[in-house]
């Protein structure tokens, strides 16, 4: 038998993001991950040291997806974030739920104190900028796990979300410029 050719961390995560899409996330398996490769279990274990590190591994995976992008405003900022955080999770439905479990927070929290940041060197103070992203980042987390629940599939259905999340969005940033000399 010829030996296997070797795999790359990066290629065993996209192969267990796709197991996840086709399977869900609650009969991933690392055993389900090693059929998928055709390799044993424990060759999955040369680059993760277990489970955890896996998806750990996925979740910033999906995360890294999201392009932030600077802006001529703290509102344009925000609202990029938050399109491209919900694109990205909308793309890995399966995987919401471990991206938001109180195990991985950490890396959302991470995400978002990179826009944090970004908000804050236009001219906001570090707490109106953190109030401004904590608003917007429970109104996304709202949406995608609505979205996800409802699953919008036909092409119409899709638009029709994506249309609401935008309107939502737009009255949350209009309701965060409304509060005075700290809005946007």
């Amino acid at each position: 038998m010829p030996p296997r050719p070797s795999r790359t961390r990066d290629q065993i995560v996209a192969t267990a993001l796709d197991v996840v899409e086709r399977n869900g996330l609650e009969r991933f398996s690392m055993r389900k991950l090693a059929d998928a490769l055709d390799a044993g279990t424990m060759s999955v274990y040369a680059y993760f040291a277990d489970k955890e590190d896996l998806l750990d591994a996925m979740v910033a995976t999906v995360l890294g997806e999201i392009e932030l992008a600077e802006g001529p405003t703290g509102r344009d900022v925000l609202t990029a974030w938050a399109g491209e955080t919900r694109r990205a999770l909308l793309g890995h439905q399966g995987l919401v739920p471990l991206v938001m479990s109180p195990d991985r927070r950490h890396l959302l929290d991470h995400l978002a104190g990179e826009v944090q940041l970004k908000v804050r060197r236009l001219g906001l103070s570090d707490a109106a900028a953190g109030r401004h992203v904590a608003v917007v980042g429970r109104y996304l987390i709202g949406a995608v796990i609505l979205d996800t629940a409802s699953s919008p599939s036909a092409p119409g259905q899709r638009n029709a979300a994506d249309r609401n999340f935008r309107v939502g969005l737009e009255a949350v940033l209009d309701g965060i410029a409304a509060g005075g000399s700290d809005g946007l």
